[in-house]
């Protein structure tokens, strides 16, 4: 049976590509493939920061080799097109071209805020992209050299992935286990704290402006035996200079990376530059008491930045853009990095998988009997969205940032449902108290000023119960400090004894924000400029 190789679209008079040409193209192309990974390879130490700990240097093996496996199919796809005589032949080599090449025109997408919403969105980008250049292949006879010459004019960006990789393969010789130790078997605490911090958890959107169909029962029901603080503010609007502020129960006016991806922090009213693993924070404060301590949490390596203690169990989940699972094997990292960078909702599958994994150590941290004091800072409800309360499941679908907060709220009423659980099958609900807050407001919300600081859930269920009692003081809440060491010492059985506690820990004056860090204005002092006020 006779086929028509002379007219296949794309390659009617047109020269064949040189086998230098072919190599160099395929190259370049593997590499733009890698676009999602490079602010890991660009920004090394915010790297070496976020590195939650794993085994930084088996990753970084993946990158080349990763880069060559790619390499090799787009090679191998050029040369199908060249030669074949098979009509069907071409179109799949076509399509396999256009399946690699998604993952580096979505990063560009992306990059760019062309966003696409609802829930096709993503199958309209891949539709747009698929049937874009299947046209462009049809009326256009060099479509692939076009390609390929595109990608050899971007070869010189292949020594920058591979010169990066090499240099942070070198400063990572050695990696950590990422895994959580278990305890040892110890005394059992009298009283327990779990203090939750749900990233960027807002009051107004809990409390004031809470949409009608944004249903959390389980938390609704957890506040009416609950103090509620209803003017309690975070020491700053991001995560990097809010949570060591909240361990430390200090204002902190500034953070930075400092030698070995140590964390420098400088406080309020202070010139000196401190390492935070030598501070004094609610960790070491309980560690240091002989009672033991969980710390789980994201972005900021908490088993790093801590000190080191038999008493001290922290984790860390960071954001290096790269998957493979724990003894997972070359191959199965190499093919599972492909997979995760042609994802079209790649942001959401790693905060999906964070979730999922860090919820799942919060359980057994929350059942563990022999821990005085767990940490838990999830993830959510930060946006990108991953849950879609409608069909109640994980999704990847993008949406607007604010609609993507919304429904991540109720995986906070899911997950506070699951840790109540487990304490009482575990029978140490009756001593242990709940704190819940937040890092920081919502930054999303529609109503928000950019400078202005607003209010964050401050919510303490204590052992004893009691109905819902309000308070409404200006706290920062930093204070949890202080009275977490004092609920594990003496204990607070009721909301009216929690509340009178609370209240002591008012702030001498109102609180006001200068670029997002929280200051306390004393009384007689100059106002703050109105830019950085609470609201």
């Amino acid at each position: 049976m006779r086929v028509w190789p002379d007219r296949l679209p794309g390659t009617v008079g047109v020269q064949p590509l040189s086998e230098t040409v072919q190599w160099i193209g395929a190259l370049s192309l593997a590499n733009l493939c890698l676009l999602p990974l490079w602010h890991l390879l660009l920004y090394d130490s915010e790297t070496r920061y976020v590195d939650p700990g794993g085994d930084v240097s088996a990753h970084l093996c993946v990158i080349p080799i990763t880069l060559l496996v790619l390499t090799f199919l787009l090679k191998l796809i050029v040369w199908t097109i060249t030669i074949t005589r098979s009509r069907s032949l071409w179109w799949s080599a076509l399509l396999a071209l256009l399946v690699l090449l998604v993952a580096p025109a979505n990063f560009g997408r992306v990059a760019i805020g062309i966003a696409f919403h609802g829930a096709v969105g993503k199958y309209v980008v891949l539709a747009a992209i698929l049937f874009g250049s299947l046209y462009i292949a049809v009326f256009s006879r060099r479509f692939v050299q076009i390609i390929w010459w595109l990608g050899c004019i971007l070869s010189p960006y292949v020594a920058i992935t591979l010169l990066s990789s090499a240099i942070l393969l070198l400063r990572h010789p050695e990696g950590q286990s990422s895994s959580i130790p278990k305890p040892a078997v110890g005394p059992m605490p009298a009283r327990r704290v779990i203090w939750i911090i749900f990233d960027e958890w807002d009051y107004e959107v809990l409390f004031d402006r809470r949409p009608t169909g944004v249903k959390l029962p389980g938390l609704d029901a957890l506040i009416e035996q609950s103090v509620v603080a209803t003017r309690a503010y975070a020491p700053a609007g991001y995560t990097f200079v809010s949570v060591p502020a909240l361990l430390s129960g200090r204002l902190i006016a500034e953070t930075r990376i400092g030698p070995g991806a140590s964390l420098l922090v400088r406080y309020t009213g202070e010139n000196t530059w401190r390492e935070f693993s030598q501070c004094e924070t609610i960790v070491s404060d309980v560690a240091s008491r002989g009672m033991r301590v969980t710390i789980l949490g994201w972005l900021h390596p908490y088993d790093r930045i801590l000190p080191k203690s038999a008493n001290i169990i922290a984790k860390s989940w960071g954001n290096l853009g790269l998957v493979g699972g724990q003894g997972a094997g070359l191959w199965e990292n190499v093919l599972a990095q492909v997979a995760f960078l042609a994802s079209l909702g790649y942001p959401a599958n790693w905060q999906k998988d964070v979730f999922i994994e860090f919820h799942e150590a919060a359980l057994a941290a929350a059942a563990d009997p022999s821990i005085a004091l767990s940490i838990l800072h999830y993830s959510v409800p930060h946006a990108p969205g991953i849950y879609d309360p409608s069909a109640n499941m994980f999704t990847t679908k993008r949406t607007p940032a604010y609609s993507g907060y919304l429904d991540n709220l109720p995986l906070v009423d899911h997950a506070l449902g699951d840790l109540l659980s487990v304490l009482q099958g575990a029978g140490l609900a009756d001593r242990t108290v709940i704190v819940l807050t937040s890092d920081h407001w919502c930054r999303c919300a529609p109503w928000t000023v950019p400078g202005f600081g607003y209010r964050v859930p401050l919510i303490i269920r204590p052992t004893g119960g009691g109905r819902q009692v309000k308070l409404d003081a200006s706290l920062c809440t930093t204070s949890l400090r202080c009275i977490t060491a004092e609920m594990l010492d003496v204990g607070v059985s009721t909301t009216a004894e929690m509340a009178a506690r609370l209240a002591r820990e008012r702030t001498a004056g109102p609180i006001r924000y200068r670029d997002r860090i929280a200051e306390i204005v004393e009384p007689g002092s100059a106002a703050a400029p109105r830019i950085g006020n609470a609201r």
